[in-house]
């Protein structure tokens, strides 16, 4: 049913919903004849943990990357509902909106957070060791890394990279 084995299972409503190793969440129907994937989401990490929310017809499905969706039990559908690093947060910036944040942690990921939505936004896989980072003024968040790399990321997407571009950490960024 899952590659990698199987993490977690949870019967809600007469469905079961299995989580896998793979990080694939499978909503299986079952019955006296056998046993029918319905529909199935990729998720990022390998599920952890599943759990029926009761009210809202959803269930909550945790993960080993330090991500909490929420899933509707009908169709599916998610949305990454919370996230931490994976490693101590190097740097906090501030664009030019108070509601909306960037961290850089040790890991090298970048995350950008909306604090109205209490929820991240995007999350990006950095070239080395966080080090440094800033907002500029077109949202678009500079990253520096212990490698000496310096990386654009704008709503998740590298724009542009300078590989290795000077020797050291890069320690300190600032974008006008």
């Amino acid at each position: 049913m899952c590659k990698n084995g199987l993490y977690s299972v949870i019967s809600c409503n007469g469905t079961l919903f299995a989580g896998g190793g793979d990080g694939k969440l499978k909503k299986v129907i079952t019955s006296d004849k056998g046993w029918a994937i319905e529909k199935e989401i990729q998720l990022q990490g390998r599920i952890t943990s599943i759990s029926e929310h009761l009210e809202k017809q959803e269930i909550i499905i945790g993960t080993s990357q330090n991500k909490i969706y929420r899933a509707l039990e009908k169709d599916l559908s998610y949305y990454s509902y919370c996230e931490a690093h994976l490693g101590a947060v190097t740097d906090i910036a501030f664009g030019k909106s108070n509601d909306q944040f960037a961290s850089i942690e040790e890991e090298g990921n970048v995350s950008f957070y909306d604090i109205g939505e209490y929820k991240c936004l995007y999350t990006d896989k950095g070239p080395d060791k966080g080090r440094a980072l800033c907002i500029a003024e077109d949202d678009t968040i500079i990253a520096g890394y212990a490698d000496g790399s310096i990386k654009c990321i704008d709503k998740g997407n590298a724009i542009w990279a300078i590989p290795k571009c000077h020797k050291g950490n890069t320690n300190t960024i600032y974008a006008d």
